[in-house]
């Protein structure tokens, strides 16, 4: 006989269950069977914890689960008898029988072939809401694909010809404007630019605002959402603050694979299939949810041991407009376009605050906006692992902690991502990163392979320059970071640091094929003010700047690395009169191109010992080369010093097959002899 003392397990069915059975089996036998709601099933949990009784306890689904809000595992939040007296410890969520989705959405069924703008399609017709109306939302996934808005034009960009607040400085960022001037002939005879987005790219981030006015005279568009940057329309010479614009969401230019468009008059959805796409077996989702679950305790009692696994975890809304700079979300700020870097103050599907001990494991995560896993202020002892994160709308995990001098109660420490695929992410917010880090000490992001991104495969810092920061002992391992940047971001690199972070350390990193749109497609990034920071045994390899940057900092060490086939094998910014940086024992490989680039350098600002410098081209590899003029010289007596002062051994490491970027290192190659290279052991 089934009851509350001898189970463990509380199950839910939207299809069969009821919440007034017992929840403690699968299947309907009498008063037993599944609850209705997952509300009733944390309800009754929370009952279950009078007493004190801390049994495990799981809440597992007997099927998909379509949510009209987010599960909210909050104390505070609890409406049964008992209300928040003896919280919600301790619950694990999963599945039940084969694996289930938790989807923050609806499922659109019944498509049918159609026609849209002339072009053959299918379509989906909506239900309307209890309000009588119908259903509205701006993204769509396809067969576990997010399907794409209509774009104008469909290759390249738009230009501007004045905007509202014109800045000539390049580096003068903080410009925002409100409108901009268009060329009327690009837009003439164009239909629904009213309800179009505009959206640009400059510096390092992507811009995206609702259109709030068109004037087809004058061609002035005014955005509904200020730029977050300066955009000029200067354009000769280019600079990076050029408007280049296009419009997203126009029924006119529905006629691309993938494409979609909601006639939000008739409550109908247009899709443009692939050729052998099957329409009776689609499975498509539309977003109703902001995020699908909120696990939030307390500053005095944080909430524990709550887990996700096993599960699906997909469809949640994309929208988002920034508020804020670089700290946290402030909803009483002006609204912007965009973040001021790596959409950094936007939410998660899944959020956790003033949490501990709780874990995401096993999990298939997509079609999620904005960020996947967002862990913010007060979180401890969080595992994200063995998860595939996919086809987000911004980043794969947001770890955001409140920033230096604030209680230790409110500290972000000890979390670990590990083993985790992320990839093809930020596709609607393309500055996302595929773990981005700020505020938080002590975590370990190891072993993850981060893949397909527009920004920054991992980020880690948050404060800009010298200043205390509380960003430090973080261990970066043992990741595979490939194919960052999709050539529309500037600025960015494979990993990225900022500020001081004493006790971080870098390792053993595989990384590979970096790219950028203006400038700075970096494999490992140090920017303002990185210090304290070592850097060990990594590969990287093909990056369209450097293999290794550092903007500005001091006391860092990058030892027994390999950096091959950059750009530029180093680059140094800022000269400060401090110590920069040292390399001992790693093997730079390049392919007539220069060692290290700096303008006003000095030989001194880089120091080191048994550094081997390979150019597959040259016998006497080029050591240094402006970086004003990208003259790929300098006087002879200039090269031989920095050699020195570097450190710099030639000789061919002898790889077992540069080429082909296998890097394994010949048994007769003489750099353990010659610097004590120790080999890599690289996933």
């Amino acid at each position: 006989m089934y009851n509350y003392n001898n189970c463990s397990t509380i199950f839910v069915s939207q299809k069969n269950g009821c919440d007034d059975l017992s929840g403690l089996t699968p299947a309907v036998n009498g008063h037993d069977g599944p609850l209705k709601t997952v509300e009733k099933a944390i309800e009754t949990a929370a009952e279950l914890r009078v007493g004190n009784n801390m049994r495990p306890l799981t809440i597992a689904f007997c099927d998909d689960y379509f949510l009209s809000q987010a599960i909210e595992i909050d104390p505070l939040k609890i409406t049964g008898r008992y209300g928040p007296s003896y919280g919600i410890d301790g619950i694990t969520f999963r599945s039940f029988g084969k694996r289930r989705k938790i989807v923050g959405g609806i499922k659109l069924e019944d498509w049918q072939k159609d026609v849209f703008n002339g072009k053959e399609c299918i379509s989906c017709s909506l239900s309307k809401n209890k309000n009588g109306e119908y259903p509205t939302f701006t993204d769509l996934i396809i067969n576990g694909k997010r399907a794409q808005f209509t774009r104008y034009p469909k290759n390249g960009t738009l230009t501007g010809v004045a905007v509202e607040n014109p800045h000539p400085v390049l580096w003068e960022i903080h410009h925002p404007s409100k409108w901009f001037d268009a060329h009327t002939e690009d837009l003439a005879n164009i239909k629904g630019i009213e309800d179009a987005i505009v959206s640009f790219y400059h510096y390092w981030i992507d811009e995206h605002s609702p259109v709030e006015s068109y004037d087809k005279k004058s061609g002035r568009m005014v955005l509904k959402y200020p730029s977050r940057f300066t955009i000029s329309t200067q354009y000769d010479p280019p600079i990076t603050s050029d408007l280049h614009y296009y419009l997203e969401n126009l029924p006119d230019f529905f006629e691309t694979e993938n494409e979609w468009y909601l006639d939000k008059s008739s409550g109908k959805v247009y899709y443009m299939p692939s050729p052998d796409l099957d329409i009776e077996s689609i499975e498509a989702y539309a977003p109703t949810c902001k995020s699908l679950f909120e696990i939030e305790g307390t500053q005095d009692k944080p909430i524990s041991d709550i887990r996700i696994s096993d599960l699906d975890l997909l469809c949640t809304r994309g929208d988002y407009a920034s508020r804020g700079f670089t700290s946290v979300s402030d909803e009483e700020s002006e609204v912007f376009a965009s973040d001021a870097q790596s959409v950094c103050l936007a939410h998660g599907a899944v959020n956790f605050r003033f949490a501990q001990r709780c874990a995401i494991s096993d999990c298939h995560l997509y079609g999620l906006g904005v960020h996947s896993v967002n862990i913010t202020e007060g979180c401890r002892k969080i595992r994200i692992e063995n998860n595939i994160i996919e086809e987000s709308a911004a980043g794969g995990v947001r770890i955001f902690g409140k920033e230096h001098g604030c209680e230790p109660s409110c500290e972000t420490s000890d979390i670990i991502i590990r083993r985790n695929t992320i990839k093809n992410i930020g596709l609607r917010y393309e500055a996302a990163c595929g773990i981005l880090i700020c505020h938080a000490h002590d975590n370990e992001i190891s072993e993850n392979e981060i893949c397909y991104t527009g920004y920054s495969g991992i980020s880690c810092g948050w404060v800009w320059g010298y200043k205390d920061s509380i960003t430090y002992g973080n261990i970066l391992r043992d990741n595979h970071i490939h194919h960052i940047g999709r050539g529309k971001m500037s600025d960015l690199g494979a990993i990225y640091t900022l500020g001081i972070q004493k006790g971080t350390v870098i390792s053993g990193n595989h990384i590979h094929d970096i790219t950028s749109f203006h400038y700075g497609a970096n494999g490992i990034y140090l920017d303002e003010g990185s210090s304290g920071i070592l850097v060990e045994n990594n590969l990287v390899y093909d990056a369209k700047t450097a293999s290794f940057l550092l903007h500005y900092g001091k006391d860092n060490v990058i030892r027994n690395n390999i950096f091959a086939f950059g750009e530029l094998g180093v680059e140094v910014g800022r000269r400060e009169m401090h110590e920069n940086l040292i390399f001992e024992r790693n093997i730079f490989v390049t392919e007539d191109k220069p060692l290290i680039a700096r303008s006003d350098f000095s030989p001194y600002i880089v120091d080191g010992n048994n550094n081997i410098v390979f150019d597959t081209k040259n016998e006497k590899p080029t050591m240094h080369a402006s970086k004003e003029t990208s003259v790929f010289h300098a006087s002879p007596e200039f090269c031989d010093e920095l050699a020195k002062t570097f450190g710099a051994v030639f000789c061919d490491p002898k790889f077992v097959d540069v080429k082909a970027r296998n890097f394994d290192l010949s048994e007769d190659s003489p750099v353990f002899e010659l610097i004590g290279f120790e080999k890599l052991n690289i996933r």
